[in-house]
């Protein structure tokens, strides 16, 4: 997959109070900050290349290997997508659960979630600036569930369903339940209008709360 958990290094240095502004604490690298998604870039950037570094050891020259995942279009901030929106929902109500101690502000600022989903030409420049590997073919796939609707349940059990063990190990027991109930309650206030967003045409893999699914075929590995 193209969306990447970050390496420990990356989870240091986003995790600081330059995730909050103006009271708004951004939970993921939503392209709104610009300090926040360069760190995200350095380390997706330093974490590619180790993963393309390894794969050239494991595969014969002339080898073929595919990727399949995820990338933003180019010019679009993870924040104008639906999987974006929801995540910061999520944010919002971990912050309204700080204001009724539940959790704190501080643990909300030392929390930032460790995956990173690249843009396009980003993804396709990593590739090509690594010397063991040329792309050969690039293609957008579909799913079955492509146009299948989203509603509000399905949205709040994929996102827990996801973020459950990482929530509960940075926040403790007891806070999961409360979240997502208020995930539902704030989901069903302000529903999501998809029309809204950039991307519907690319909202592939709804199972997987990204905005669109690529395949790269790689190949030539240079010895």
């Amino acid at each position: 997959m193209l969306s990447a958990f970050l390496g420990h290094a990356s989870a240091i240095a986003i995790a600081s109070p330059v995730v909050s502004i103006v009271g708004i604490s951004y939970i993921q690298c939503n392209n709104l900050v610009e300090e926040v998604t360069k760190a995200y870039e350095i380390q997706f950037k330093i974490d590619m290349g180790s993963f393309l570094e390894a794969r050239a050891e494991e595969i014969v020259s002339g080898g073929l290997m595919i990727l399949s995942g995820q990338c933003l279009p180019d010019g679009i901030p993870k924040a104008l997508t639906w999987q974006g929106v929801v995540i910061d929902m999520i944010g919002d109500c971990l912050m309204d659960m700080a204001k009724l101690g539940i959790t704190s502000k501080e643990k909300i600022e030392l929390f930032s979630l460790p995956t990173y989903i690249p843009h396009i030409s980003e993804f396709k420049a990593n590739i090509e600036q690594n010397e063991n590997f040329r792309i050969e073919t690039m293609e957008e796939i579909s799913h079955p569930m492509d146009y299948m609707p989203l509603t509000n349940d399905f949205i709040t059990s994929m996102f827990r369903a996801i973020l459950n063990t990482i929530i509960e190990e940075h926040f403790g027991d007891g806070v999961v339940d409360e979240l997502f109930d208020r995930l539902a309650k704030k989901l069903d206030k302000y529903p999501i209008d998809f029309k809204m967003f950039f991307g519907l045409d690319y909202i592939n893999i709804p199972g997987t709360f990204i905005p669109k699914v690529w395949k790269f075929a790689q190949s030539q590995k240079k010895r």
